[in-house]
């Protein structure tokens, strides 16, 4: 009985991966999604600023190409001011978000670097999560950004046969939010 579970799951998931292109995103076990290892995002939701954003399990955290990266205290909160590329027009666009700590990184190179780590809304998937993301100079790599499993856990499992499997939108805001 144990296998036929198994294989049944299998089975299911299988169907999920080869419709997912077909259909967009799938939903699997509930509230995870099936998504591909690069997919637009929206990283400021009230601008609509849209970029391609790396999904690796391998990573647990997420960060962004950011650049001219200031700290400052605006009334009792701590803040971060930096500015990202737009791809559209290739403009700076800056953005302040919530200071949440500093880390310390060991980047694919071995070498260690600390990073000021924000907290950000991000569309994935028509879904807005409230994700950390570290900021770094990213402009060597071929993404501006990075999401790590820490964001994607619980949220959804990663195709790496996939790319781009959703549009890159927002859910409507709320009236009177």
């Amino acid at each position: 009985m144990q296998r036929y579970r198994r294989y049944g799951r299998i089975g299911f998931l299988a169907l999920c991966v080869l419709a997912g292109p077909a259909l967009g995103a799938s939903a699997v076990d509930g509230d995870q999604m099936i998504l591909g290892w690069l997919e637009d995002i929206v990283i400021a939701p009230e601008r609509g600023l849209v970029i391609t954003a790396k999904l690796d399990t391998g990573a647990d955290t997420s960060s962004l190409d950011a650049r001219i990266i200031k700290r400052f205290r605006r009334g009792d909160g701590r803040f971060v001011r930096f500015s990202v590329e737009n791809p559209e027009d290739g403009e700076s666009v800056v953005l302040v978000r919530p200071y949440s700590r500093r880390v310390l990184i060991r980047t694919p190179s071995g070498r260690q670097e600390r990073r000021v780590v924000v907290e950000m809304p991000v569309c994935v998937g028509g879904v807005q999560l409230e994700i950390e993301v570290s900021l770094t100079d990213r402009s060597a790599l071929s993404q501006p950004m990075l999401i790590g499993r820490s964001a994607l856990e619980g949220f959804a499992l990663i195709d790496p046969q996939l790319t781009f499997t959703t549009p890159a939108h927002c859910p409507p805001a709320e009236d009177g939010a």
